[in-house]
């Protein structure tokens, strides 16, 4: 029930001030040609090189490629079950109400695994070499870490201080927090009162958390399971390093209106190599539904897939499903690992193939009243071309163009396609890559700000301090700029109007007396609207 899964976001991945996207296309590199072991080796010898924090999340993009997002496009991907002896988890058993959760416990560059059970404690299985046998010293063992009943833990590294901590739910709906001392030589503390950022939330019962990213502004929110079938979600509005976790409640739940039954379990993972995060959930009845992403990274849309949408259609365990993915051989593909209400585990390996089109880089810009798109592909097999696709809500597309394909190539291709008639506000598109045969793969989906010609506007320092914020606008004729600050809850906090002469810089104060937070500024001028998200320390 308790998963970790971290946002990649393509190859745009910042971690605070890092940029490591050039370490997520060799680790990418590394899989194609079958030598990933030389790309881990090399890690360590970094190891030395980047910040503590910066290093954890690095070793979190390499080992828990959960999101499943390869260079290499990508259609629904495909799990076959592996029994017996190609099961690494066959003959373990933690006699009911299985929950696992992967983490590279010990630092040694593979992923561990611990698992709640019905009794409240925890179960620990130390991976040497992809076999999976009982550890000791338990890190997580005896009755300090005794939540009472149906443990279900997630663990993150809350504090960004280079270790995981681990978050377990349990069966009366709360979340308990046990902080990690030491990266290497696990020693959990446990954490109560005001100190816990999960302090006063409760679900019901049977909380089932997991950390992803959800909003792409690069720290850890939560998705929380329950008994009733539904999921909560909690925005972290504080920060990477010293979370507050928010509820966000009626339209501003990107799971509004989910309900799976009983016992819902989430988990999360790239499962149509579009870029953005889809989801998974467990329930009582032993099955899963599969509700793909149809929105963006920042804005995220959960649709139901049934049928043969859902990869996972068929698979049932008996009861309380309880989804985890993780890459357990080191192809760069997600595999699934399901706890069983008996107290057993089952194996899904992922045995998706690699298509014919790798996708380098798809970007958009704007220039004039023109949005241009820019895409490079490493090398195509069989490719006729891409159908460019337009959307201003994610969910329904327009087909603008077709732009033909090299066929089959081994050497990078460059293309690019101008959209003319870009609307002003927020544009999302995507490519659908289409084979000689007439296979459709959509591609990541990018998004851009259109902005009206000859208006700009710039907003800084930000993150800001103190509530000083100052907005650069530019407009090419005499207007007039509304600027709108929302909260998290979609409450409009500050409003004010300021007169812009044309050909002329006029920078704008803002004194905000907002609590610390993350906030949306919206400025309109000349038909056009300018949105950007602030944080306020």
């Amino acid at each position: 029930m308790a998963k970790f899964a971290y946002l990649q976001n393509h190859f745009d991945v910042v971690f605070n001030y890092y940029n490591v996207c050039f370490i997520q296309k060799l680790y990418y590199f590394c899989i194609e040609i079958n030598i990933a072991f030389i790309f881990t080796n090399t890690l360590h010898k970094m190891k030395q090189m980047i910040p503590a924090f910066v290093w954890q999340q690095v070793r979190i993009a390499v080992l828990l490629l959960a999101t499943g997002c390869a260079c290499t496009a990508a259609s629904a991907q495909s799990f076959t079950e592996q029994i017996g002896t190609n099961n690494p988890f066959n003959g373990l058993d933690v006699s009911d109400f299985a929950t696992p959760a992967f983490v590279d416990i010990d630092n040694d560059g593979d992923l561990d695994m611990f698992s709640g059970r019905a009794s409240g404690r925890f179960n620990f299985y130390l991976n040497s070499s992809g076999t999976f046998a009982t550890g000791s010293p338990n890190p997580l063992g005896g009755s300090t870490y005794d939540v009472g009943d149906e443990s279900n833990p997630a663990f993150v590294d809350i504090n960004n201080d280079g270790d995981f901590d681990c978050f377990p739910g349990e069966q009366s709906g709360t979340i308990n927090y046990f902080r990690n001392g030491s990266a290497t030589a696990a020693n959990f503390t446990v954490v109560t009162g005001g100190t816990n950022p999960f302090n006063g939330i409760d679900v019901g019962s049977g909380s089932a958390p997991v950390f992803i990213d959800l909003d792409n502004d690069g720290d850890f929110d939560c998705v929380v399971g329950e008994s009733d079938g539904t999921l909560n979600a909690y925005r972290n509005t504080g920060s990477a390093t010293t979370p507050v976790f928010a509820a966000l409640t009626g339209v501003n739940n990107p799971f509004d209106g989910i309900d799976v039954g009983n016992f819902s379990d989430p988990a999360f993972a790239d499962l149509d190599a579009d870029g953005d995060l889809d989801c998974l959930i467990g329930e009582e009845d032993g099955t899963l539904l599969y509700y793909k992403n149809t929105g963006t990274p920042t804005t995220p849309v959960f649709t139901a897939q049934t049928g043969a949408l859902n990869p996972f259609n068929g698979v049932d365990v008996g009861t309380y499903s309880s989804p985890e993915f993780g890459d357990l051989n080191a192809d760069g593909k997600p595999d699934l690992i399901l706890g069983r209400g008996d107290g057993t585990f089952a194996y899904f390996l992922n045995t998706t193939t690699t298509l014919p089109v790798e996708l380098l880089t798809f970007t958009a810009t704007q220039s004039q009243a023109a949005v241009s798109l820019h895409w490079v592909t490493a090398s195509e097999v069989n490719n006729s071309g891409f159908t460019v696709l337009r959307s201003t809500d994610a969910a329904t597309w327009a087909e603008l163009s077709f732009v033909p394909g090299r066929g089959t190539t081994a050497q990078a291709s460059e293309y690019t396609f101008e959209d003319a008639q870009a609307p002003v506000g927020q544009v999302y598109y995507r490519l659908a890559q289409v084979d000689l045969d007439g296979t459709v793969t959509s591609s990541p989906v990018v998004e851009i700000q259109v902005r009206a010609p000859g208006h700009q506007a710039s907003l800084y320092p930000n993150p800001a301090a103190g509530g000083e914020v100052k907005l650069d606008l530019f407009s090419a004729r005499d207007d007039e700029a509304v600027i709108r600050v929302y909260d998290l809850g979609g409450r409009m906090v500050h409003q004010q109007s300021v007169v812009v002469s044309a050909q002329t810089l006029t920078t704008v104060s803002l004194d905000l007396k907002q609590a610390p937070g993350v906030y949306t500024i919206v400025v309109r001028i000349g038909g056009g609207q300018y949105t950007e998200r602030l944080t306020l320390q």
